[in-house]
């Protein structure tokens, strides 16, 4: 699920995206499909495929951004996952990059999510006058359409300053950008990977790669997930099938 999470306790605290809060789900899905049930933060799933199978396997220091309706991270410090106090590390999307700027759903303004996510860039193209459109239509009309160019040049700006601020905190080797705005490649790529060179002076910036999984990671990580909680770990298995 997105949004924060109590994983033992089996309970969705809270959603922005969803307008969840406190919901048991863990008890209520394994009452209506009467088998076990794990849960995790669907980022966080997505981050463990990327570690097992894709872009970040055998990367000990990584960023695995995964980019859909919201945005949040997956941080790999020394090959572990990075949870923090409260279980709540990686919020890139909440980080705020334009302190004054637009109210997001969770309270706060001018949150990375509002500008770099889909749901944002597509909202944010329909309010300049645009026609309804999904963040990958507005990314391939990009040399025609001034309102697609501006809201997208917004867009990879923010993602460089968050990414900027999550390299200088956590020094990864490679940012991995994923979920379903990925898709667009390099013409989210290239121009993120400049915008966060151009915000760090003094250092190297990370390797920025697109997801070999797509949209699909937080599917490979969620089935991950099960088979670990069944006490059967294929991952080793599917990333020699991989290759």
């Amino acid at each position: 699920m997105p949004g924060t999470l109590a994983a033992e306790a089996g309970l969705a605290k809270y959603s922005a995206n969803l307008g969840w809060r406190d919901v048991p789900l863990r008890d209520l899905l394994a009452g209506d499909l009467s088998v076990p049930v794990v849960l995790d933060h669907d980022v966080g799933a997505a981050g463990l495929a990327e570690m097992t199978l894709g872009q970040a396997r055998g990367v000990s220091d990584c960023l695995v951004v995964v980019i859909g309706t919201g945005i949040a991270a997956v941080p790999l410090s020394a090959g572990r996952r990075v949870r923090g106090a409260r279980g709540l590390a990686g919020e890139i999307g909440h980080l705020p990059v334009r302190p004054d700027g637009e109210l997001c759903a969770c309270g706060q303004r001018g949150c990375t999510e509002v500008y770099a996510s889909a749901a944002g860039i597509a909202r944010r193209y329909a309010a300049r006058g645009g026609a309804p459109s999904t963040a990958r239509e507005i990314a391939g009309s990009l040399t025609s359409d001034r309102a697609a160019a501006a809201v997208w040049a917004e867009a990879v700006d923010a993602l460089g300053l968050a990414l900027a601020a999550g390299t200088l905190l956590l020094d990864p080797s490679v940012v991995v950008l994923g979920g379903g705005l990925a898709g667009a490649g390099e013409a989210l790529r290239e121009p993120v990977a400049a915008a966060l060179r151009a915000r760090l002076a003094w250092r190297p910036a990370p390797d920025v790669v697109i997801s070999s999984l797509a949209g699909r990671a937080g599917l490979f990580g969620a089935a991950l997930l099960a088979w670990q909680e069944a006490g059967r770990d294929l991952g080793a298995a599917w990333a020699q099938r991989r290759g």
